[in-house]
């Protein structure tokens, strides 16, 4: 069955953390829809309300999104030196070749179609594999946090809480001090994606010593209270954001709302089932979302609330559709999606045992 950084099909999956991953990932397609500034996505002003609702969510969209990916690894680990080899050739077949995919078709797209925000030349296009590029830098700072990763736990050294307890806080400070300046293959984005990578997994492993404490519970609260209303001060004050105070805001907001969310998540079977799709929505969306922008352009359509619902929709049902109609085939899956052949054969299977439970009188 499908099993990846980004999707837990077992019949067994935590159906919470499946719906928070839904969440992230619609949250995540609608950052990239609004745009960062007024250059990009949909170019709104900085006086609107989607500015407004892109900043609001800027420290917890892909801290989210990295401490769900902690989570469900946390479920799967590995812990001895005859699993790294295997568990780093699975990443290799789940992240890189999906990504040298997707890149090389959103380079295409983007340079042939018209009025598309951003584009390289085609002699240029070996930096989009190379440096960070619209949002694959995560696929590529994930995968190499993923060694990181399997190395200490080779080593043992988040057995039990004090270990792992030490290694985030080392990894907060490393992102914090902004020590690695080298934007090759992301590796300037890693200690970001490690330290929120750590807190989902430390929030699955030390499940019970962490969520039934009700000490840190209300601490997260009060936390996440202050920081996020700091936040929206300087927003409404114009207040200035340097190198400190988004590093700090984003330590704060994303570690104590991310764990929030993780602690109080309900069940919504369709947020959950968008979710199960997360992985394939993130490499895909571009085009369902700057397709959909550039042809309602040519249609005339300048409402900024019609644009951004459509291309919302679009990116979340584009890659789902394409998932799905690339299904039957096992090397489709694996070359666009990353999944095994033997993992698609068996979900495959689950389906259809599913298929006879439900049919099957009683």
């Amino acid at each position: 069955m499908k099993s990846s950084l980004f999707t837990n099909t077992s019949l067994n999956r935590d159906k919470g953390i499946e719906t928070l991953r839904g969440m992230a990932i619609i949250f995540m397609v609608a950052g990239h829809v609004i745009g960062s500034d007024y250059r990009s996505g949909l170019k709104v002003p900085d006086n609107s309300w989607f500015r407004y609702f892109y900043y609001s969510f800027e420290y917890l969209r892909m801290p989210l999104f990295t401490v769900i990916s902690g989570f469900v690894y946390a479920m799967r680990p590995i812990s001895t030196s005859g699993e790294q080899k295997k568990f780093i050739n699975r990443k290799i077949v789940r992240l890189l070749i999906p990504f040298f995919i997707a890149v090389t078709l959103l380079c295409v797209f983007q340079a042939i179609t018209p009025g598309t925000n951003a584009k390289l030349p085609f002699d240029k296009f070996w930096r989009a594999y190379v440096f960070p590029y619209a949002q694959f830098w995560f696929v590529q700072g994930i995968f190499i946090v993923f060694i990181v990763i399997s190395f200490l736990e080779i080593a043992g050294a988040m057995k039990n809480l004090k270990g792992w307890l030490l290694i985030f806080l080392a990894s907060i400070l490393l992102f914090y001090t902004d020590l690695i300046k080298i934007t090759l293959f992301s590796l300037d984005r890693v200690p970001f994606l490690l330290m929120f990578f750590l807190l989902g997994l430390g929030m699955k492993r030390f499940y019970s010593k962490l969520f039934n404490n009700k000490l840190i519970a209300v601490c997260s609260l009060l936390v996440f209270l202050m920081s996020i209303g700091y936040q929206q001060f300087l927003y409404f004050n114009e207040g200035a954001e340097n190198h400190n105070v988004v590093s700090l805001l984003t330590i704060l907001v994303g570690t104590t709302g991310a764990f929030l969310l993780v602690m109080m998540r309900f069940d919504s079977p369709a947020l959950a089932w968008i979710g199960n799709y997360s992985y394939e929505i993130f490499l895909y969306h571009s085009f369902g979302t700057a397709g959909s922008r550039i042809f309602m352009k040519l249609l005339g359509i300048s409402n900024l609330n019609v644009y951004f619902a459509i291309c919302l929709i679009m990116g979340i049902a584009l890659p789902i559709l394409f998932r799905i109609i690339c299904g039957a085939s096992p090397l489709l899956t694996t070359i666009l999606f990353g999944e095994r052949r033997n993992k698609n054969r068996e979900h495959i299977k689950v389906k259809q045992k599913e298929a006879a439970i439900t049919t099957t009188p009683y």
